[in-house]
């Protein structure tokens, strides 16, 4: 099991602040619930807030235990780490390789790949065969999934200059 440690203060950096994520979040979800119920969050609306509430946090601290138990600290200082020891400069090109070993270390399927991605398994095969290639955007979506650097998405291009 992880060991829960006492965490250092912050250290300011380039990041969006929390606090505007947060704020849109609180925006989409306000959109969300009108689509669905046709009315905005309200006092007195038939439900128990109080149960609604410890229902949503108990699911919180399921993900937070979960990424705890997933190590992702500690893939992401790795992925760091891997990032500054590379030393190669030069043209790249996607590795399907590479993204099939990110999704192999994860213990993810082809398929639960996909449905993060929102792509077909069939997409996924393909990009893993080097018969297609994944977007940009993509790319960045499964970097973040697997807390890695994107970079881990390519390699050197072979007989480049």
């Amino acid at each position: 099991m992880a060991e829960i440690k006492d965490q250092p203060p912050p250290v300011p950096n380039t990041r969006e602040a929390s606090w505007d994520l947060v704020l849109q979040d609180i925006k989409d979800r306000d959109k969300i619930g009108q689509e669905r119920y046709g009315t905005r969050l309200q006092p007195l609306n038939g439900r128990d807030t109080l149960v609604d509430l410890y229902q949503e946090l108990l699911d919180a601290v399921v993900y937070a235990r979960t990424l705890i138990a997933e190590g992702w600290r500690e893939r992401a200082m790795a992925a760091e780490q891997k990032l500054a020891a590379r030393s190669y400069v030069g043209p790249v090109a996607f590795s399907s390789d590479g993204l099939r070993q990110q999704r192999i270390a994860a213990k993810m399927s082809q398929g639960a790949l996909a449905d993060h991605l929102e792509v077909s398994r069939n997409t996924v095969i393909a990009w893993e065969s080097g018969k297609s290639e994944p977007s940009a955007s993509k790319l960045a979506m499964a970097a973040t999934l697997f807390v890695c650097h994107i970079a881990d998405f390519f390699e050197p291009l072979k007989n480049a200059p």
